[in-house]
């Protein structure tokens, strides 16, 4: 059968006897169910029930539409309209609004001029006996004078009893006229202040104007309301208009915001089990560490040396970001991907290509949909992990270290989609990232999460500003020497290697330093570099500014390192400098070209790696008119 009743006539038909139910005064959730239990017996639900199925759904509706009418109301009353008419409203009942407050300054005022003529007459009657005081006197000054006239004996005795009495007298009248003076002014003051109240008639002319007022606001509130219900209307209808717009696009917002209904993927595990040290001693596991390392790269077949895995291991614990550079073929990606797998992480290597065009974090990171009111992650997978990261912090836990490896990290401009991480390099940084996520607004980045990037230098990338340059350590694999004829052994597979790695914690502490003092032979040779450097003789052009975040990078490394290479005293000072100075070297000129001239002749043969960086940029800026710079 089908009811071709619409729902107006279902409203009007059982809305009456809904009214007439007298348990029913109000009408919120609880009333409607209260209205079903009602019509649970009757015969017409037994009858038609899709008709009041559609009865109940359209008193749901109506009842949730009070909540979006609070807030169409609260959201107009914060538009230029809405708030002219609560301005409006506010001034035609202003006698309303401040009735009370009306009445207590009336009787205010009343008591004020109640103390105020009492005040009046107090200074009156003051000034009344004051002036009785100065006739008095008056009268005394003449009586002495009188009896100086009169009086013949000691004629020099009385004209200096006379002088003096009459200076006395004088000194207190004009005492007495300061007092008078000044009572006149207070009292001139308080009339002129209360004139206009000066008798209660006065304020009841004043309280029947004010009525009169407040009929006349009255009539204009009339109209204010008439307006009010006139606007409401409007924006009911306007709310049916667009929810039925709404409701008319949603497949195609749907769309839009990608929250089609899809297959859902497979989720990452980013969790990693950790190992227990044997060792409490933070040297021993360093060793350990490397010893570990460097077995495993060679079994995967990466040949290397324990200088060099000292070297990247130190960096990256030490360094928030590291950058291996070097030209293609050098094999910085396939290292940096063996080096998790040599350190047991696991999918907590997390390796990201950068590609070109990427201009803010949502490219790395994600963004909130706030049409699906849903946080789309991006496709790199940094998202969890940092999610991942967050709970482990939140829980006070102690994971396995974590890296993020971008791959051609300067295709595009890192410090567009990179920039909410640069600050982390900082100590002082609090490590959280804002996401914009309503569920995570923000996420709590641990200290063993590292950031390892690959860069090349051609005419395909971006070139690295001072600021990334400031913040990160790199490291040229154009120095290190490849070994060919382990490269012929055949290398084990992935799945053979059984590492678990150790927390993240012991990771970082086991490469920080325990000083930032340098023996005296190292200062002096810092220092040199560091004055060449800063020199500000125009001979040697632009100067070139190492920053205290180097100074203490430099220093950190070295306290770590000096005691693990043995190939020379200058070894660890070496390794610092090519990577925190010698990619700082970017400027334009022949006088700027003397200034690394300089800079080579105070830097000590021992540094072959440092040596052999500065003259290969001493020489292609030669070959390239003058112009020098680490990435040319």
């Amino acid at each position: 059968m089908i009811d071709f009743i619409s729902d107006d006539q279902i409203i009007t038909t059982y809305g009456a006897k809904i009214a007439q139910n007298s348990e029913i005064r109000s009408f919120n959730k609880g009333t409607i169910t209260q209205i079903r239990k009602s019509f649970a017996s009757s015969i017409d639900q037994r009858r038609f029930p899709d008709r009041f199925k559609r009865l109940f759904e359209a008193l749901d509706k109506s009842n949730s539409w009070e909540g979006h009418r609070q807030e169409l109301i609260d959201s107009f009353l914060t538009t230029n309209s809405g708030k002219d008419i609560v301005n409006n409203y506010i001034r035609v009942n202003r006698d309303d609004f401040f009735k009370g407050e009306k009445q207590s300054y009336l009787e205010k005022l009343d008591r004020e001029y109640k103390d105020k003529h009492v005040e009046i007459e107090d200074l009156t009657s003051r000034k009344e006996v004051i002036e009785s005081e100065i006739r008095k006197l008056q009268r005394a000054r003449e009586q002495v004078d009188l009896n100086a006239v009169q009086t013949s004996e000691s004629n020099e005795n009385l004209e200096a009893l006379t002088q003096e009495h009459k200076a006395q007298f004088e000194a207190e009248i004009q005492v007495k006229k300061g007092e008078l003076d000044h009572l006149s002014t207070e009292l001139a003051d308080l009339q002129s202040k209360y004139s206009k109240f000066n008798t209660m008639e006065s304020i009841e002319d004043e309280i029947k104007g004010l009525e009169r007022d407040k009929d006349r606001a009255k009539e204009r509130l009339d109209g204010m309301k008439k307006q009010v219900v006139e606007v409401q209307k409007e924006l009911k209808d306007t709310n049916e208009n667009l929810t039925a717009r709404l409701l008319k696009l949603k497949p195609d917002v749907d769309a839009l915001s990608g929250i089609a209904p899809r297959k859902k993927s497979e989720s990452v595990s980013y969790s990693t089990p950790i190992q227990s040290t044997k060792s409490d001693d933070l040297d021993d596991i360093r060793e350990e560490l490397i010893d570990r390392t460097l077995d495993a790269l060679n079994k995967l077949g990466r040949k290397t040396d324990y200088n060099t895995v000292t070297n990247i291991l130190t960096t990256l614990a030490q360094s928030q970001f590291t950058l291996f550079s070097g030209r293609p073929g050098t094999g910085k990606t396939s290292l940096a991907k063996m080096l998790g797998s040599s350190l047991g992480l696991q999918n907590r290597l997390l390796n990201i290509p950068v590609a070109r065009g990427w201009t803010s974090s949502k490219d790395v990171l994600g963004f909130y949909n706030a049409l699906s009111c849903s946080f789309n992650p991006a496709a790199t997978g940094l998202y969890e992990l940092l999610t991942q990261l967050d709970k482990e912090s939140k829980k006070g836990g102690n994971g396995a270290p974590a890296i993020c490896l971008l791959d051609e990290f300067n295709l595009s401009q890192p410090e567009h989609y990179f920039s909410p991480f640069l600050e982390m390099s900082d100590p002082e940084s609090n490590r959280t990232i804002a996401t914009g996520d309503q569920d995570r607004p923000y996420l709590k980045v641990p200290h063993y999460f590292r950031f390892l990037g690959t860069i090349n230098h051609d005419e395909s990338v971006q070139s690295l500003t001072p600021r990334m340059l400031d913040r990160a350590a790199i490291i040229s694999f154009d120095e290190i020497e490849p070994d060919y004829d382990l490269s012929l052994n055949t290398p084990i597979s992935l799945e053979t290697l059984d590492i678990v790695p150790i927390s993240g914690k012991t990771f970082i502490e086991a490469f920080a330093p325990k000083s930032l003092v340098l023996p005296q032979e190292i200062e002096r040779t810092l220092k040199e570099i560091i004055d060449t450097l800063r020199d500000d003789n125009v001979e040697f052009g632009s100067t070139v500014n190492v920053s205290f975040r180097k100074l203490k990078a430099i220093r950190a490394y070295h306290n770590v390192t000096s005691s693990m290479y043995i190939d020379s005293r200058f070894a660890a000072l070496d390794y610092a400098v090519s990577q925190h100075i010698i990619p700082l070297l970017n400027g334009y000129g022949k006088s700027f070209g003397r200034r690394l001239e300089q800079l080579k002749s105070c830097i000590p043969d021992e540094m072959e790696i440092s040596h052999k960086m500065l003259h290969r940029i001493i020489g292609n800026g030669n070959q390239n008119m003058f112009t020098y710079g680490y990435n040319l």
